[in-house]
């Protein structure tokens, strides 16, 4: 029996939307061991009835859905969770992230097929279907330059999710894309 002692992990599943970070999510939940607490980001944005600076989906309200999310997972992953986030974030947004959770193993995964190839697969969404997506140009873009955390992107067109969450399976233990 676990105690609360033990520590989980949080697996920051990122990218741009249509990269299918929802998709190997679950896929990569049902395929893991033991407890695991799966975090789509996308269900946060409900809770913003009124946002700051008139609308829902600037960027004040992100960052804080972002840091409320990431909060959501750190008594799941104290608790001893195995915690798979599955949202667009940033490495705009890991500095804050890095200084609260020192103690919990994270990795960060960023999926980002090219551009045409998440447009194509958000159009063709069986919820939240996004007819253009050249508002999420400049967040692909963003995603294409990683500077140092290159080493933590997935960039593969035709990979699929059974085959990414093969992969995980041995890269996530490996440390190979652990947050230092």
């Amino acid at each position: 029996m676990r105690t609360d002692s033990d520590r989980g992990e949080i697996i920051l599943l990122s990218g741009p939307p249509g990269a299918g970070k929802s998709t190997v999510a679950r896929a990569l939940a049902a395929a893991s061991d033991g407890a695991v607490a799966c975090i789509e980001g996308d269900t946060f944005w409900p809770f913003i009835v009124k946002g700051l600076g008139g609308g829902r989906a600037t960027r004040q309200n992100g960052a804080i859905m972002v840091r409320s999310m990431l909060l959501a997972a750190l008594p799941y992953a104290r608790g001893g969770f195995r915690v798979i986030v599955d949202f667009s974030i940033g490495p705009w947004s890991l500095g804050w992230f890095r200084e609260r959770f020192r103690d919990i193993c994270v990795h960060y995964v960023v999926l980002c097929p090219s551009e045409a190839v998440c447009a194509a697969r958000a159009a063709t969404r069986r919820d939240g279907a996004v007819a253009d997506c050249t508002g999420f140009r400049e967040l692909h873009t963003a995603f294409c330059a990683l500077g140092e955390l290159e080493r933590c992107a997935i960039r593969n067109d035709t990979a699929k999710p059974a085959a990414l969450v093969e992969h995980l399976q041995t890269a996530l233990p490996a440390g190979a894309y652990r947050l230092d």
